[in-house]
């Protein structure tokens, strides 16, 4: 009979919280942990966007340098009333290291995995043609916590601000 300190127990595949795919090799989910590391490993992960200032633990930090696997940090404290705001140029960022598939296998996370990433995810979805309607129900199927009108808003304007347009017009190149 196996128990899980049994030493022939298969080790745990354990999943960040809120995981899941955005888009054949991009995943989004909450701030991954070393008890991630095997699920993330399986996923072929080259690629952290940490949108969020949290540091990762020494030991989650050993299996990223151990595998190869590059953060690209895109902190930001996102959009919180009255009057914080994520930088078009933050979020530019972030989408540029999403769109590009030599990075791939990627995942971005924020904290909870829900607002900041959710906005990150729904100025994606602007950028690949989506609907805003079909952008901000993705984004609030991801929130548990009530969507927030400032992250709706970005996503809605990103898409026609400068920085929305330089990324759409790379992409139909």
């Amino acid at each position: 009979r196996r128990t899980m300190a049994s030493p022939t127990a298969p080790p745990l595949v354990i999943p960040p919280l809120g995981f899941a795919m955005v888009a054949p090799g991009v995943y989004r989910s909450s701030f991954p942990t070393i008890r991630n590391a095997r699920f993330l490993q399986m996923r072929g992960l080259r690629t952290i966007v940490r949108l969020c200032k949290e540091s990762y633990s020494q030991e989650f930090t050993a299996f990223l340098r151990e595998h190869g696997i590059t953060v690209v940090n895109c902190v930001t404290d996102g959009n919180k009333e009255p009057f914080a705001v994520m930088p078009p140029q933050i979020i530019s960022a972030a989408l540029e290291v999403m769109l590009d598939r030599g990075r791939h296998a990627i995942l971005v996370h924020c904290l909870d995995g829900e607002h900041t990433t959710g906005c990150v995810v729904g100025c994606f979805r602007r950028i690949q043609g989506w609907a805003l309607s079909s952008a901000l129900q993705e984004y609030r199927q991801f929130v548990t916590r009530g969507p927030r009108i400032l992250d709706m808003q970005c996503i809605e304007m990103f898409a026609v601000s400068p920085e929305g347009q330089a990324l759409q017009r790379r992409r139909a190149r």
